[in-house]
């Protein structure tokens, strides 16, 4: 496993986990590699001979709105790129997990990405659902039009915030 990659990946996870929490939502951690730190310091061999496939797949976070009665599967990704691995990468959680929401940050988004936070995007990816780097252009929402929370409780300045942050930690 690159330590340089796992490190963004968890960092980024991490800081969209405080952004849901303060906003009032229940957030549970699945993701394998937390569950199971030792995970973390084998190589990729030992990693997919140790794993059930199916748990290799597993979303980051369920995250709960106790209050409105809704919940998401949710996983979380950084990419310096829309790279077209991405969508191989979304297929195997696709399958074995949809209906998820995938929270989306990216170095250099495409231009299509527009906004003050053009580098992050929320997907709704379902079991039925035509995967490919077209959905990933057009189809993003923004973080509070999913998470509602984020929208009632701060101003859009939190998630450009957080946008830095992830921009600035991901850069070095």
């Amino acid at each position: 496993m690159d330590l340089s990659n796992a490190l963004h990946g968890h960092v980024v996870a991490a800081i969209f986990e405080v952004l849901l929490v303060d906003a009032g939502y229940q957030v549970v951690p699945l993701g394998v590699e937390r569950s199971i730190r030792e995970l973390r310091a084998v190589g990729a061999e030992t990693y997919l001979e140790l794993i059930h496939p199916r748990l290799r797949s597993i979303p980051d976070f369920f995250v709960l709105d106790l209050a409105h009665g809704e919940s998401w599967l949710t996983e979380i990704k950084y990419r310096p790129y829309l790279h077209p691995r991405l969508v191989e990468d979304l297929e195997a959680v696709q399958k074995a997990w949809a209906p998820f929401m995938l929270i989306l940050a990216m170095g250099e988004p495409p231009k299509e990405w527009t906004g003050i936070i053009r580098h992050i995007r929320v997907f709704e990816i379902t079991p039925d659902l035509e995967l490919d780097e077209g959905f990933l252009l057009q189809e993003g929402l923004r973080l509070q039009d999913v998470f509602a929370r984020l929208g009632d409780r701060w101003e859009e300045g939190t998630i450009e915030r957080a946008q830095d942050a992830i921009l600035r930690i991901t850069s070095k």
